[in-house]
């Protein structure tokens, strides 16, 4: 976010589901990069939509009316349709920086139109994959698996140009 938010601008974070770790880990992990690479950026809110449509609308509804010139925004859950929706609406949508995670056809359609900043794949069905192949490891050897050794899954970052 600090690389394509040049100036001084107010950013909004839209929260995911709380209690889910991964979502905590990114809201912790933008803040700090924010922090040292983003001096000029300021976080406005965290709006913690939970991944419900009509109460993150509401959210960002009102926090939109209030930021007319919003620089940016992150999302770290599924409600992406939303979002879209509610930026085009305050004319935003692809004026501002908005970054967001997994690449789905709404995101893959949001960037090929130009309105969508990046997307941050976490390659859900390679999850899938080492979740199962470390169940089975457990269930035939008893192998304990290393959390962030053998359970890690690289991330790619998508644009309109590699999207597919």
């Amino acid at each position: 976010m600090s690389k394509i938010v040049p100036a001084q601008g107010d950013v909004l974070l839209v929260a995911g589901r709380h209690e889910y770790t991964a979502h905590q880990q990114r809201i912790a992990g933008f803040k700090s990069a924010l922090l040292q690479r983003g001096p000029h950026i300021t976080i406005r809110a965290i709006l913690a939509g939970e991944d419900q449509r009509e109460r993150l609308s509401r959210l960002l509804d009102n926090a939109l009316s209030s930021l007319p010139r919003l620089a940016g925004l992150y999302n770290t859950g599924h409600v992406n349709a939303e979002v879209s929706r509610l930026l085009s609406r305050y004319q935003l949508l692809g004026k501002c920086a908005y970054l967001t995670h997994e690449l789905y056809p709404i995101t893959s359609q949001l960037l090929k139109a130009d309105q969508l900043s990046f997307v941050i794949d976490q390659n859900a069905y390679r999850h899938a994959d080492i979740a199962l192949k470390l169940m089975v490891d457990y269930l035939e050897d008893h192998k304990v698996p290393d959390t962030y050794q053998e359970g890690e899954v690289p991330f790619t970052i998508f644009t309109a140009e590699n999207c597919y």
